[in-house]
Protein backbone atom coordinates (compact mmCIF):
# COMPACT_ATOMS: atom_id res chain seq x y z
CA UNK A 1 0.00 0.00 0.00
CA UNK A 2 1.10 3.70 -0.83
CA UNK A 3 2.40 5.60 1.86
CA UNK A 4 2.00 9.17 3.21
CA UNK A 5 3.39 11.64 5.52
CA UNK A 6 0.80 13.78 6.86
CA UNK A 7 2.70 17.15 8.53
CA UNK A 8 0.46 19.15 11.04
CA UNK A 9 -0.78 17.06 14.21
CA UNK A 10 -4.02 19.37 14.55
CA UNK A 11 -7.93 18.17 13.72
CA UNK A 12 -7.07 17.94 9.88
CA UNK A 13 -4.40 16.26 10.33
CA UNK A 14 -5.25 13.27 12.32
CA UNK A 15 -8.39 13.23 10.65
CA UNK A 16 -6.89 12.97 7.39
CA UNK A 17 -4.33 10.22 9.17
CA UNK A 18 -7.09 8.35 10.47
CA UNK A 19 -9.25 8.13 7.55
CA UNK A 20 -6.49 7.07 5.20
CA UNK A 21 -4.86 4.70 7.93
CA UNK A 22 -8.09 2.47 7.66
CA UNK A 23 -8.19 2.04 3.90
CA UNK A 24 -4.59 0.44 4.71
CA UNK A 25 -2.47 3.11 4.02
CA UNK A 26 0.80 3.67 6.04
CA UNK A 27 0.69 6.97 7.60
CA UNK A 28 3.14 8.92 9.23
CA UNK A 29 1.96 12.40 10.85
CA UNK A 30 5.15 14.89 12.18
CA UNK A 31 3.97 17.27 14.89
CA UNK A 32 6.68 20.16 15.32
CA UNK A 33 5.22 20.90 18.94
CA UNK A 34 5.08 18.77 22.24
CA UNK A 35 1.67 17.12 21.50
CA UNK A 36 -1.11 16.69 19.12
CA UNK A 37 -4.29 19.07 18.94
CA UNK A 38 -2.86 22.28 17.32
CA UNK A 39 -5.12 25.19 18.66
CA UNK A 40 -7.27 22.17 20.46
CA UNK A 41 -5.58 21.81 23.40
CA UNK A 42 -5.84 21.42 27.53
CA UNK A 43 -3.45 22.20 30.04
CA UNK A 44 -3.80 20.98 33.83
CA UNK A 45 -2.88 24.21 36.09
CA UNK A 46 -2.98 23.74 39.90
CA UNK A 47 -6.16 20.92 39.89
CA UNK A 48 -7.60 23.66 36.71
CA UNK A 49 -8.18 22.47 33.10
CA UNK A 50 -7.91 24.90 31.04
CA UNK A 51 -7.99 24.86 27.26
CA UNK A 52 -6.27 27.11 24.80
CA UNK A 53 -8.79 29.56 24.91
CA UNK A 54 -12.62 29.68 24.94
CA UNK A 55 -13.71 26.23 23.08
CA UNK A 56 -16.66 24.00 22.86
CA UNK A 57 -17.04 20.98 20.54
CA UNK A 58 -20.69 20.07 19.10
CA UNK A 59 -20.92 16.57 19.12
CA UNK A 60 -23.89 16.86 15.95
CA UNK A 61 -20.92 17.97 13.42
CA UNK A 62 -20.99 14.88 10.87
CA UNK A 63 -17.11 14.83 10.94
CA UNK A 64 -17.36 14.31 14.65
CA UNK A 65 -20.31 11.13 15.25
CA UNK A 66 -18.17 8.42 14.26
CA UNK A 67 -15.41 9.52 16.79
CA UNK A 68 -17.29 10.35 19.55
CA UNK A 69 -19.41 6.84 18.75
CA UNK A 70 -16.17 4.90 18.51
CA UNK A 71 -14.09 6.54 21.98
CA UNK A 72 -17.16 7.21 24.19
CA UNK A 73 -16.35 10.64 24.80
CA UNK A 74 -17.87 11.82 27.69
CA UNK A 75 -19.85 14.99 26.63
CA UNK A 76 -21.51 17.95 28.90
CA UNK A 77 -23.53 19.79 26.93
CA UNK A 78 -24.66 23.66 27.51
CA UNK A 79 -27.48 24.79 27.65
CA UNK A 80 -29.56 25.18 24.08
CA UNK A 81 -29.50 29.03 24.95
CA UNK A 82 -26.84 31.90 26.08
CA UNK A 83 -27.71 35.09 28.48
CA UNK A 84 -28.19 38.42 27.59
CA UNK A 85 -28.42 41.71 29.61
CA UNK A 86 -30.75 44.10 27.77
CA UNK A 87 -32.38 47.39 28.73
CA UNK A 88 -31.33 46.82 32.56
CA UNK A 89 -32.67 43.08 31.94
CA UNK A 90 -31.11 39.43 31.72
CA UNK A 91 -32.85 37.59 29.61
CA UNK A 92 -32.23 34.08 28.81
CA UNK A 93 -32.28 33.47 24.56
CA UNK A 94 -31.99 29.95 23.45
CA UNK A 95 -34.48 27.51 21.57
CA UNK A 96 -37.45 26.91 23.30
CA UNK A 97 -38.07 23.93 21.21
CA UNK A 98 -36.05 21.78 23.74
CA UNK A 99 -36.37 23.71 26.55
CA UNK A 100 -39.39 26.08 27.10
CA UNK A 101 -37.90 28.93 29.57
CA UNK A 102 -36.37 30.05 26.37
CA UNK A 103 -40.05 31.36 25.30
CA UNK A 104 -40.30 34.33 27.32
CA UNK A 105 -36.82 36.20 26.43
CA UNK A 106 -37.18 34.98 22.66
CA UNK A 107 -40.70 36.48 22.66
CA UNK A 108 -39.39 39.72 24.81
CA UNK A 109 -39.88 43.18 22.76
CA UNK A 110 -37.00 43.84 24.45
CA UNK A 111 -34.81 41.98 21.94
CA UNK A 112 -36.41 43.09 18.89
CA UNK A 113 -39.87 42.66 16.88
CA UNK A 114 -41.39 39.50 16.11
CA UNK A 115 -40.68 40.72 12.21
CA UNK A 116 -37.21 41.07 13.03
CA UNK A 117 -37.17 36.93 14.68
CA UNK A 118 -39.18 35.73 11.87
CA UNK A 119 -36.30 36.72 9.26
CA UNK A 120 -33.60 35.57 11.00
CA UNK A 121 -35.53 31.94 10.65
CA UNK A 122 -36.07 32.58 7.08
CA UNK A 123 -32.12 33.20 6.49
CA UNK A 124 -31.33 29.91 8.78
CA UNK A 125 -33.87 28.31 6.55
CA UNK A 126 -32.76 29.43 2.91
CA UNK A 127 -29.66 29.41 1.48
CA UNK A 128 -27.82 33.20 1.50
CA UNK A 129 -26.21 34.84 -1.00
CA UNK A 130 -22.65 35.24 -0.57
CA UNK A 131 -22.17 38.61 0.52
CA UNK A 132 -21.47 40.03 4.19
CA UNK A 133 -23.27 38.37 6.88
CA UNK A 134 -24.59 42.32 8.00
CA UNK A 135 -25.95 42.90 4.70
CA UNK A 136 -27.54 39.12 4.35
CA UNK A 137 -29.23 39.26 8.39
CA UNK A 138 -30.07 43.30 7.75
CA UNK A 139 -34.28 42.60 7.80
CA UNK A 140 -33.64 41.10 11.48
CA UNK A 141 -32.72 44.70 12.74
CA UNK A 142 -32.21 44.90 16.47
CA UNK A 143 -32.61 41.60 16.98
CA UNK A 144 -29.47 40.80 15.45
CA UNK A 145 -27.29 43.82 15.84
CA UNK A 146 -28.62 43.70 19.88
CA UNK A 147 -28.27 40.16 20.41
CA UNK A 148 -27.24 37.49 18.23
CA UNK A 149 -24.12 39.96 16.93
CA UNK A 150 -22.28 39.45 20.40
CA UNK A 151 -23.04 35.75 20.48
CA UNK A 152 -21.31 34.92 16.56
CA UNK A 153 -18.66 37.47 17.39
CA UNK A 154 -17.56 34.94 20.20
CA UNK A 155 -18.07 31.92 17.61
CA UNK A 156 -16.04 33.42 15.04
CA UNK A 157 -13.55 35.46 16.81
CA UNK A 158 -13.95 38.69 14.19
CA UNK A 159 -16.98 40.95 13.79
CA UNK A 160 -20.06 38.97 12.69
CA UNK A 161 -20.94 41.72 9.97
CA UNK A 162 -17.75 41.20 7.68
CA UNK A 163 -17.81 37.75 8.05
CA UNK A 164 -19.12 35.75 4.85
CA UNK A 165 -23.09 34.90 4.90
CA UNK A 166 -22.55 31.26 3.70
CA UNK A 167 -20.11 30.63 6.60
CA UNK A 168 -22.33 32.32 8.80
CA UNK A 169 -25.27 30.27 7.17
CA UNK A 170 -23.63 26.83 7.94
CA UNK A 171 -22.77 27.24 11.07
CA UNK A 172 -25.95 28.29 12.23
CA UNK A 173 -27.43 25.60 10.97
CA UNK A 174 -25.08 23.41 12.70
CA UNK A 175 -26.46 24.59 16.21
CA UNK A 176 -29.61 24.20 15.03
CA UNK A 177 -28.89 20.32 14.97
CA UNK A 178 -26.90 20.23 18.02
CA UNK A 179 -26.12 21.81 21.09
CA UNK A 180 -21.74 22.08 21.91
CA UNK A 181 -20.37 21.00 24.99
CA UNK A 182 -17.34 19.66 26.79
CA UNK A 183 -15.59 16.44 27.34
CA UNK A 184 -14.70 15.74 31.00
CA UNK A 185 -11.22 15.70 30.21
CA UNK A 186 -11.30 19.06 28.22
CA UNK A 187 -10.78 19.70 24.12
CA UNK A 188 -7.93 17.96 24.03
CA UNK A 189 -9.35 14.51 24.61
CA UNK A 190 -10.66 15.21 21.30
CA UNK A 191 -7.11 14.85 19.13
CA UNK A 192 -6.28 12.50 21.62
CA UNK A 193 -8.97 10.59 20.50
CA UNK A 194 -7.74 10.98 16.89
CA UNK A 195 -4.30 10.01 17.31
CA UNK A 196 -5.66 6.93 18.76
CA UNK A 197 -3.14 3.88 17.08
CA UNK A 198 -1.61 6.30 14.63
CA UNK A 199 2.23 6.92 14.02
CA UNK A 200 2.38 10.25 15.27
CA UNK A 201 5.94 11.55 15.84
CA UNK A 202 6.02 14.99 17.88
CA UNK A 203 8.80 17.52 18.45
CA UNK A 204 9.45 16.78 14.90
CA UNK A 205 10.02 19.80 12.71
CA UNK A 206 9.67 19.86 8.74
CA UNK A 207 12.80 22.24 7.17
CA UNK A 208 12.27 21.35 3.44
CA UNK A 209 10.28 19.11 1.41
CA UNK A 210 11.77 18.48 -2.01
CA UNK A 211 9.39 16.05 -4.31
CA UNK A 212 9.03 13.06 -2.32
CA UNK A 213 11.61 13.87 0.42
CA UNK A 214 10.82 15.31 3.17
CA UNK A 215 13.93 16.44 5.77
CA UNK A 216 13.31 17.09 9.51
CA UNK A 217 14.38 17.71 12.74
CA UNK A 218 14.47 13.32 13.40
CA UNK A 219 15.62 13.02 9.62
CA UNK A 220 14.53 12.53 6.53
CA UNK A 221 10.97 10.77 5.46
CA UNK A 222 9.96 9.73 2.32
CA UNK A 223 6.56 9.04 0.83
CA UNK A 224 4.05 8.47 -2.06
CA UNK A 225 2.32 11.56 -0.83
CA UNK A 226 2.69 14.47 1.37
CA UNK A 227 -0.29 16.01 3.46
CA UNK A 228 0.08 19.74 4.53
CA UNK A 229 -1.99 20.27 7.88
CA UNK A 230 -0.44 22.53 9.82
CA UNK A 231 -0.90 26.16 10.34
CA UNK A 232 -1.67 28.62 7.22
CA UNK A 233 1.78 30.71 8.18
CA UNK A 234 3.91 27.61 7.99
CA UNK A 235 2.25 26.05 4.83
CA UNK A 236 3.81 29.36 3.14
CA UNK A 237 7.14 28.06 3.94
CA UNK A 238 6.21 25.43 1.59
CA UNK A 239 3.72 26.34 -1.21
CA UNK A 240 3.01 29.34 -2.58
CA UNK A 241 -0.12 30.42 -1.55
CA UNK A 242 -2.00 33.66 -0.58
CA UNK A 243 -1.38 35.14 2.96
CA UNK A 244 -4.16 34.09 5.69
CA UNK A 245 -5.75 36.77 7.98
CA UNK A 246 -5.68 35.38 11.19
CA UNK A 247 -8.35 36.18 13.78
CA UNK A 248 -6.69 36.30 17.30
CA UNK A 249 -8.67 36.24 21.01
CA UNK A 250 -7.69 36.53 24.36
CA UNK A 251 -8.59 34.08 27.11
CA UNK A 252 -8.81 34.85 31.09
CA UNK A 253 -9.19 31.87 33.82
CA UNK A 254 -10.77 33.03 36.30
CA UNK A 255 -11.87 30.93 39.97
CA UNK A 256 -14.18 31.69 42.70
CA UNK A 257 -15.84 29.32 45.69
CA UNK A 258 -17.40 27.05 44.57
CA UNK A 259 -21.65 27.62 45.04
CA UNK A 260 -20.92 31.92 43.69
CA UNK A 261 -21.98 31.06 40.54
CA UNK A 262 -24.93 28.91 39.76
CA UNK A 263 -25.49 29.49 36.29
CA UNK A 264 -24.66 27.26 33.83
CA UNK A 265 -25.33 29.50 30.99
CA UNK A 266 -23.06 31.09 28.93
CA UNK A 267 -23.40 34.63 29.56
CA UNK A 268 -22.70 36.93 26.03
CA UNK A 269 -21.41 40.82 27.09
CA UNK A 270 -22.75 43.61 25.58
CA UNK A 271 -21.30 47.19 25.78
CA UNK A 272 -18.12 45.74 26.50
CA UNK A 273 -14.54 44.52 25.55
CA UNK A 274 -15.63 41.06 26.28
CA UNK A 275 -17.39 38.65 24.30
CA UNK A 276 -18.72 36.29 27.18
CA UNK A 277 -17.84 34.66 29.68
CA UNK A 278 -18.74 31.05 31.59
CA UNK A 279 -18.45 29.77 34.51
CA UNK A 280 -17.61 26.37 32.50
CA UNK A 281 -16.92 24.11 35.90
CA UNK A 282 -20.38 24.61 35.90
CA UNK A 283 -20.67 22.40 32.88
CA UNK A 284 -18.00 20.30 33.11
CA UNK A 285 -17.03 19.85 37.05
CA UNK A 286 -13.80 17.88 36.12
CA UNK A 287 -12.31 21.04 35.09
CA UNK A 288 -12.03 22.61 38.71
CA UNK A 289 -11.15 20.74 41.58
CA UNK A 290 -13.41 20.20 44.42
CA UNK A 291 -14.57 23.78 46.37
CA UNK A 292 -13.76 25.75 43.29
CA UNK A 293 -15.56 27.22 39.98
CA UNK A 294 -13.58 28.25 37.01
CA UNK A 295 -14.62 31.18 34.82
CA UNK A 296 -13.56 31.03 31.20
CA UNK A 297 -13.73 34.77 29.73
CA UNK A 298 -12.89 36.36 26.14
CA UNK A 299 -12.34 38.97 24.06
CA UNK A 300 -10.91 40.18 20.76
CA UNK A 301 -8.26 42.64 22.16
CA UNK A 302 -5.93 42.07 25.53
CA UNK A 303 -7.21 44.10 28.39
CA UNK A 304 -5.49 45.07 31.79
CA UNK A 305 -6.06 42.00 34.18
CA UNK A 306 -7.34 44.20 36.32
CA UNK A 307 -10.06 45.68 34.21
CA UNK A 308 -10.72 42.13 33.24
CA UNK A 309 -11.58 40.96 37.07
CA UNK A 310 -13.63 44.11 37.38
CA UNK A 311 -15.96 43.57 34.11
CA UNK A 312 -16.43 40.01 34.99
CA UNK A 313 -17.08 40.85 38.58
CA UNK A 314 -19.79 42.88 38.13
CA UNK A 315 -20.94 40.34 34.74
CA UNK A 316 -21.81 37.82 37.51
CA UNK A 317 -22.70 40.33 40.30
CA UNK A 318 -20.00 39.63 42.30
CA UNK A 319 -16.83 41.64 44.07
CA UNK A 320 -13.39 41.71 42.03
CA UNK A 321 -11.68 40.48 45.32
CA UNK A 322 -13.92 37.54 45.41
CA UNK A 323 -11.64 36.36 41.72
CA UNK A 324 -8.65 34.57 42.09
CA UNK A 325 -6.48 34.84 38.59
CA UNK A 326 -4.85 31.23 37.17
CA UNK A 327 -3.86 32.29 33.39
CA UNK A 328 -4.55 33.69 30.00
CA UNK A 329 -3.85 32.88 26.67
CA UNK A 330 -3.48 35.23 23.97
CA UNK A 331 -3.93 33.33 20.65
CA UNK A 332 -2.76 34.89 17.88
CA UNK A 333 -3.79 32.42 15.68
CA UNK A 334 -7.26 31.52 16.97
CA UNK A 335 -9.11 31.48 13.12
CA UNK A 336 -8.80 32.29 10.04
CA UNK A 337 -10.98 35.08 8.60
CA UNK A 338 -13.64 34.08 5.90
CA UNK A 339 -15.59 36.53 4.30
CA UNK A 340 -17.67 36.60 1.17
CA UNK A 341 -16.73 35.67 -2.10
CA UNK A 342 -14.79 32.55 -0.49
CA UNK A 343 -15.79 29.06 -1.54
CA UNK A 344 -16.45 27.15 1.48
CA UNK A 345 -14.52 24.41 -0.39
CA UNK A 346 -11.13 25.41 -1.74
CA UNK A 347 -9.55 23.06 -4.09
CA UNK A 348 -6.75 21.15 -1.72
CA UNK A 349 -4.58 19.57 -4.61
CA UNK A 350 -1.34 21.25 -5.26
CA UNK A 351 0.38 18.52 -7.61
CA UNK A 352 -0.43 14.74 -7.75
CA UNK A 353 1.68 13.75 -4.98
CA UNK A 354 0.88 17.10 -2.39
CA UNK A 355 -2.53 17.99 -0.95
CA UNK A 356 -3.06 20.35 2.04
CA UNK A 357 -5.91 20.66 4.57
CA UNK A 358 -7.27 22.67 7.48
CA UNK A 359 -9.73 24.80 8.02
CA UNK A 360 -8.63 27.68 5.86
CA UNK A 361 -9.08 25.43 3.11
CA UNK A 362 -13.17 24.87 3.98
CA UNK A 363 -14.70 26.95 7.13
CA UNK A 364 -13.15 28.43 10.10
CA UNK A 365 -14.88 25.51 12.79
CA UNK A 366 -14.03 22.06 13.88
CA UNK A 367 -16.27 20.83 11.52
CA UNK A 368 -14.48 22.17 8.33
CA UNK A 369 -11.18 21.56 9.49
CA UNK A 370 -12.32 17.74 9.73
CA UNK A 371 -13.90 17.85 6.42
CA UNK A 372 -11.23 19.48 4.80
CA UNK A 373 -8.78 16.12 6.19
CA UNK A 374 -11.37 14.34 5.27
CA UNK A 375 -11.04 15.53 1.64
CA UNK A 376 -7.09 15.28 1.59
CA UNK A 377 -7.36 11.62 2.14
CA UNK A 378 -9.88 11.10 -0.14
CA UNK A 379 -7.84 13.00 -3.16
CA UNK A 380 -5.81 10.28 -2.27
CA UNK A 381 -7.67 7.40 -1.94
CA UNK A 382 -9.48 7.97 -5.28
CA UNK A 383 -5.94 8.13 -7.17
CA UNK A 384 -5.01 4.35 -6.23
Amino acid sequence: MKSVVVIGAGLSGLHCARTLHKQGFDVVVLEKSDRVGGRVKTDLVDGFQLDHGFQVINPAYSELREIVKENNLEFHLLPPGFEIAINGKKLLVGDFRRDIRYLLGDLSSDIGTLREKIEFLRYIATKPKDEEFAQAIVKSGSFYREVIKGFLDGVFLADSDQISSLVAHELLRWFVKGSPGLPSLGVEALPRALAHNLDVRVNCEVTNIQGSEIDTTHGTFSADYIVLACDPKSTLNFVQSEKVKMNSCTTWYHSVSEGAITSKHLKVMTKSKLLNSLAISNIAPSYAPKGSTLISTTSLVSIPEIEIRKEVAQAWGLSASDLSFISLYEIKNALPFHGPQKPLQMSQKITERLIVAGDYYSFPSQQGAMLSGRKAAELIISDQ
